[in-house]
């Protein structure tokens, strides 16, 4: 059995990651300027219309992408 505070170090990075790619997304979407809001809007079109794509964001927001725990793998 690993133990809590390993594990805890372990996703770290994973934990990390999301953290700032929120702040991305918070401070992306505060910004009122045209141009921003075109290259967001059109940027998570195109992530919208590429499956692949699509799902590798989805996996990683939902947690089941990464480096989970054994019990936390799909």
């Amino acid at each position: 059995m690993v133990r809590p505070a390993v594990e805890e170090r372990r996703r770290r990075a994973d934990n990390l990651l999301m953290q700032n790619a929120m702040r991305g997304f918070k401070l992306l979407f505060e910004r009122p300027e045209p141009a921003v809001r075109w290259l967001r809007n059109t940027g998570l079109g195109l992530v919208n219309r590429l499956a692949p794509a699509r799902h590798a964001f989805m996996h990683r927001a939902l947690g089941r992408a990464g480096d989970l725990p054994r019990n936390a793998r799909p």
